[in-house]
């Protein structure tokens, strides 16, 4: 019996920035690039492989979220790519900040677009811009003000500047720098 070794697809989600604004790279017609990825690859090589194969050039490569789609795992990668200088393969990122799938507590959405991929990528870097030493220093002061739209929303109880203590095995927190406090 041979064993499918392909365990799912990788989802670029490549994106300039040109005069202020946020463009998605298009090809074919198409805001995302997809590519089959097998158990011995990882998925951020395929991602980085699919922008080389296309001549465009990474700034920032991350993971934001994944999703079933079709019976298979979608790995979303946002791209932060070098602006090629073309523009026939540009569309703008009309992403409303505030359009995020929403399911239950236990349960995903029932539908996930395009769109509300591209909004959690964003959100996603704009919460890496606050915590990621790495990605900030990459993006260029443009691309923190165009990301500043997609604040974050709270991830968790255990936002900064709120710490952990250990001992305690609860949130603490000054008041007024925490949106939550967990005993």
């Amino acid at each position: 019996m041979a064993v499918n070794q392909n365990i799912g697809v990788v989802e670029v989600l490549p994106l300039v920035l040109r005069d202020g604004r946020v463009l998605r790279c298009l090809s074919d017609g198409l805001a995302s690039w997809q590519a089959a990825f097998a158990g011995a690859s990882h998925p951020g090589d395929v991602a980085r492989a699919e922008l080389e194969r296309r001549g465009l050039s990474p700034i920032v490569v991350h993971s934001t979220s994944w999703r079933m789609e079709l019976g298979r795992l979608v790995l979303s990668y946002v791209a932060v790519v070098a602006d090629p200088g073309y523009e026939a393969e540009f569309g703008e990122a009309q992403v409303e900040p505030d359009g995020l799938a929403r399911g239950t507590a236990t349960d995903a959405p029932a539908n996930i677009d395009l769109d509300d991929v591209l909004e959690h990528a964003l959100r996603h870097l704009a919460w890496l811009v606050q915590d990621d030493a790495a990605v900030r220093d990459a993006l260029s002061a443009g691309w923190l003000e165009a990301l500043r739209p997609y604040g974050p929303e709270p991830f968790s109880a255990f936002d900064r500047p709120c710490a952990l203590s250990r001992e305690e095995g609860c949130m603490a927190a000054e008041p007024d720098t925490c949106r939550y406090a967990v005993a």
